[in-house]
């Protein structure tokens, strides 16, 4: 079991959420689009887990250190933007 949980929380995890914000980081992002985001995110995590309860899942995001879908967001478009004001580009 302990390979199970490790595989889950190196790989599953982080590369479901990260997919689900990958390309959201240079486009305006509004609530709905967040909502929707987190709503996807969420349905998948009951696929792999298996269940119908958004607490379990919630319970495993919280066991698994994945952030809300927001929070992801924003944590990539501040980091986003600080590679952009601190790159030696002459063209920006």
């Amino acid at each position: 079991m302990h390979q199970i949980e490790v595989y889950a929380r190196e790989w599953c995890m982080p590369v479901c959420c990260r997919y689900a914000v990958y390309a959201v980081v240079a486009c305006l992002v509004n609530r709905t689009l967040e909502r929707s985001l987190s709503f996807s995110l969420t349905r998948i995590m009951m696929k792999i887990f298996k269940t119908n309860s958004e607490e379990t899942v919630t319970d495993c995001r919280l066991y698994f250190g994945l952030p809300l879908v927001a929070d992801a967001i924003k944590k990539r478009k501040i980091n986003f933007l600080h590679k952009i004001s601190t790159a030696c580009n002459v063209l920006c």
